[in-house]
Protein backbone atom coordinates (compact mmCIF):
# COMPACT_ATOMS: atom_id res chain seq x y z
CA UNK A 1 0.00 0.00 0.00
CA UNK A 2 2.94 2.55 0.70
CA UNK A 3 4.58 1.57 -2.32
CA UNK A 4 1.02 2.56 -4.24
CA UNK A 5 0.84 5.72 -2.42
CA UNK A 6 4.49 7.09 -3.15
CA UNK A 7 3.84 6.17 -6.66
CA UNK A 8 0.91 8.16 -7.05
CA UNK A 9 2.85 10.86 -5.02
CA UNK A 10 5.09 10.77 -7.89
CA UNK A 11 2.85 10.84 -10.78
CA UNK A 12 1.04 13.60 -9.22
CA UNK A 13 3.80 15.55 -8.81
CA UNK A 14 4.99 15.38 -12.63
CA UNK A 15 1.01 15.75 -13.93
CA UNK A 16 -0.55 17.93 -11.61
CA UNK A 17 -0.06 21.46 -13.25
CA UNK A 18 -1.14 19.64 -16.49
CA UNK A 19 -4.00 18.31 -15.01
CA UNK A 20 -5.31 20.67 -13.29
CA UNK A 21 -5.27 22.82 -16.37
CA UNK A 22 -7.33 20.05 -18.22
CA UNK A 23 -9.62 20.56 -14.85
CA UNK A 24 -9.86 24.09 -15.07
CA UNK A 25 -10.41 24.45 -18.89
CA UNK A 26 -13.02 21.34 -18.59
CA UNK A 27 -15.06 23.56 -15.93
CA UNK A 28 -14.88 26.92 -17.29
CA UNK A 29 -16.26 25.45 -21.09
CA UNK A 30 -19.05 23.65 -19.46
CA UNK A 31 -19.92 26.65 -17.51
CA UNK A 32 -19.61 29.05 -19.65
CA UNK A 33 -22.00 26.96 -21.70
CA UNK A 34 -24.58 26.60 -19.10
CA UNK A 35 -24.47 29.95 -18.36
CA UNK A 36 -25.04 30.95 -22.17
CA UNK A 37 -28.21 28.90 -22.30
CA UNK A 38 -29.26 29.45 -19.25
CA UNK A 39 -29.08 33.43 -20.17
CA UNK A 40 -31.00 32.77 -23.47
CA UNK A 41 -33.62 30.89 -21.61
CA UNK A 42 -34.40 32.86 -18.61
CA UNK A 43 -36.99 35.58 -20.50
CA UNK A 44 -39.14 32.19 -21.23
CA UNK A 45 -38.27 30.49 -18.00
CA UNK A 46 -39.30 33.24 -15.44
CA UNK A 47 -42.04 33.56 -18.01
CA UNK A 48 -43.91 30.15 -17.23
CA UNK A 49 -42.60 30.60 -13.34
CA UNK A 50 -44.49 33.73 -13.19
CA UNK A 51 -41.78 35.83 -11.27
CA UNK A 52 -38.65 37.65 -12.30
CA UNK A 53 -35.29 35.70 -12.30
CA UNK A 54 -32.18 37.93 -12.62
CA UNK A 55 -29.50 36.75 -14.93
CA UNK A 56 -27.11 38.63 -12.78
CA UNK A 57 -27.51 35.95 -10.01
CA UNK A 58 -26.28 33.24 -12.13
CA UNK A 59 -23.12 32.05 -10.61
CA UNK A 60 -20.57 28.89 -10.71
CA UNK A 61 -21.67 26.05 -9.35
CA UNK A 62 -18.76 22.97 -8.13
CA UNK A 63 -19.42 19.94 -6.26
CA UNK A 64 -17.21 18.47 -4.48
CA UNK A 65 -16.13 21.73 -3.76
CA UNK A 66 -12.54 22.90 -4.35
CA UNK A 67 -10.01 21.63 -1.63
CA UNK A 68 -10.52 23.31 1.60
CA UNK A 69 -9.15 23.26 4.77
CA UNK A 70 -8.55 19.72 6.52
CA UNK A 71 -10.65 20.62 9.84
CA UNK A 72 -13.29 22.27 7.81
CA UNK A 73 -16.10 19.54 8.50
CA UNK A 74 -17.00 20.03 4.50
CA UNK A 75 -13.99 19.17 3.49
CA UNK A 76 -13.55 15.42 2.49
CA UNK A 77 -9.85 13.81 1.13
CA UNK A 78 -9.94 11.37 -1.86
CA UNK A 79 -9.93 8.43 0.08
CA UNK A 80 -13.35 9.64 1.67
CA UNK A 81 -15.13 11.47 -1.19
CA UNK A 82 -18.10 8.83 -2.87
CA UNK A 83 -17.95 10.31 -5.82
CA UNK A 84 -20.34 11.76 -8.34
CA UNK A 85 -20.52 15.88 -8.07
CA UNK A 86 -21.83 18.95 -10.50
CA UNK A 87 -20.24 21.58 -12.45
CA UNK A 88 -22.88 23.87 -13.14
CA UNK A 89 -23.98 26.79 -12.56
CA UNK A 90 -26.95 28.02 -10.05
CA UNK A 91 -29.47 30.72 -9.87
CA UNK A 92 -31.12 31.26 -6.82
CA UNK A 93 -34.72 30.82 -7.11
CA UNK A 94 -37.91 32.69 -4.97
CA UNK A 95 -40.14 30.87 -2.67
CA UNK A 96 -40.72 27.86 -2.36
CA UNK A 97 -38.27 26.97 -4.81
CA UNK A 98 -34.65 27.47 -3.59
CA UNK A 99 -32.09 27.23 -6.64
CA UNK A 100 -32.01 26.16 -10.15
CA UNK A 101 -28.47 24.06 -11.36
CA UNK A 102 -27.78 23.47 -15.03
CA UNK A 103 -24.90 21.88 -16.37
CA UNK A 104 -23.39 18.32 -16.24
CA UNK A 105 -24.33 15.83 -13.08
CA UNK A 106 -22.02 12.67 -12.25
CA UNK A 107 -24.15 9.85 -10.43
CA UNK A 108 -22.32 6.97 -8.89
CA UNK A 109 -23.32 3.74 -10.66
CA UNK A 110 -24.37 0.28 -8.98
CA UNK A 111 -21.37 -1.03 -9.92
CA UNK A 112 -18.95 1.86 -8.76
CA UNK A 113 -19.09 4.20 -12.57
CA UNK A 114 -19.87 7.00 -13.11
CA UNK A 115 -22.23 8.39 -15.14
CA UNK A 116 -22.59 12.39 -16.62
CA UNK A 117 -26.10 13.46 -17.58
CA UNK A 118 -26.45 17.14 -18.47
CA UNK A 119 -29.44 17.83 -15.78
CA UNK A 120 -31.21 21.08 -15.07
CA UNK A 121 -32.87 20.63 -11.21
CA UNK A 122 -34.74 22.89 -8.84
CA UNK A 123 -33.80 22.43 -5.52
CA UNK A 124 -36.82 23.22 -3.11
CA UNK A 125 -36.88 25.07 0.64
CA UNK A 126 -39.38 22.23 2.16
CA UNK A 127 -38.91 18.07 1.63
CA UNK A 128 -43.16 18.66 0.72
CA UNK A 129 -42.55 20.94 -1.79
CA UNK A 130 -40.25 18.63 -3.40
CA UNK A 131 -42.99 16.00 -3.23
CA UNK A 132 -45.61 17.96 -5.03
CA UNK A 133 -43.29 19.16 -7.46
CA UNK A 134 -42.30 15.67 -8.13
CA UNK A 135 -45.68 14.34 -8.27
CA UNK A 136 -46.36 16.76 -10.99
CA UNK A 137 -43.91 16.22 -13.09
CA UNK A 138 -44.69 12.96 -13.21
CA UNK A 139 -48.29 13.65 -14.04
CA UNK A 140 -47.43 15.88 -17.31
CA UNK A 141 -49.19 15.11 -20.59
CA UNK A 142 -47.81 14.75 -22.40
CA UNK A 143 -45.03 12.88 -20.79
CA UNK A 144 -41.93 14.36 -19.70
CA UNK A 145 -39.78 12.91 -22.44
CA UNK A 146 -36.32 13.20 -20.10
CA UNK A 147 -34.95 11.19 -16.61
CA UNK A 148 -37.21 12.27 -13.80
CA UNK A 149 -35.96 11.87 -10.56
CA UNK A 150 -34.85 13.50 -6.75
CA UNK A 151 -31.87 14.03 -4.77
CA UNK A 152 -32.23 15.21 -1.43
CA UNK A 153 -34.64 18.73 -1.77
CA UNK A 154 -34.23 18.67 -5.57
CA UNK A 155 -35.96 17.07 -8.60
CA UNK A 156 -34.22 16.88 -11.67
CA UNK A 157 -34.78 16.44 -15.45
CA UNK A 158 -31.11 15.08 -16.95
CA UNK A 159 -30.26 13.67 -20.33
CA UNK A 160 -27.73 11.07 -20.67
CA UNK A 161 -24.16 12.70 -22.10
CA UNK A 162 -21.09 10.60 -23.79
CA UNK A 163 -18.20 12.06 -24.35
CA UNK A 164 -18.44 12.00 -28.26
CA UNK A 165 -22.01 14.29 -27.59
CA UNK A 166 -20.10 17.28 -25.26
CA UNK A 167 -20.58 19.73 -29.19
CA UNK A 168 -24.42 19.01 -27.84
CA UNK A 169 -24.09 19.67 -24.38
CA UNK A 170 -25.74 23.02 -25.15
CA UNK A 171 -28.79 21.91 -26.78
CA UNK A 172 -29.15 19.24 -24.34
CA UNK A 173 -29.32 22.29 -21.47
CA UNK A 174 -31.71 23.86 -24.24
CA UNK A 175 -34.38 21.25 -24.18
CA UNK A 176 -34.42 20.36 -20.63
CA UNK A 177 -34.98 24.06 -19.86
CA UNK A 178 -37.14 24.25 -22.22
CA UNK A 179 -39.21 21.39 -20.84
CA UNK A 180 -39.37 22.93 -17.84
CA UNK A 181 -40.73 25.84 -18.81
CA UNK A 182 -43.33 23.97 -20.35
CA UNK A 183 -44.30 22.05 -16.75
CA UNK A 184 -44.60 25.22 -15.26
CA UNK A 185 -46.85 26.85 -17.89
CA UNK A 186 -48.85 23.87 -17.94
CA UNK A 187 -49.39 23.97 -13.43
CA UNK A 188 -49.73 27.87 -14.26
CA UNK A 189 -46.47 29.13 -12.47
CA UNK A 190 -44.47 28.63 -9.15
CA UNK A 191 -47.85 29.74 -6.86
CA UNK A 192 -49.14 26.13 -8.11
CA UNK A 193 -46.37 24.10 -5.79
CA UNK A 194 -47.80 25.82 -2.86
CA UNK A 195 -50.85 24.04 -3.50
CA UNK A 196 -52.12 20.67 -3.12
CA UNK A 197 -51.90 18.47 -6.10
Amino acid sequence: MANESEDFLERGLETYCDALRAVRHFQRSVQKTSFDVLTRHLGNLSTALGVPLDPAMIEPYLNPKPVGRPNDPEWKSADEWEGGGWVAVMLPCPQPLWRLYSGIAWDVMPDGSERGTATVDFEAYRVPTKENLLRRVKDLNPPVRFDVGTWSREVYMRDALVPKEMQQLGSKLADLLDEWARFFREIRGLKALDEPG
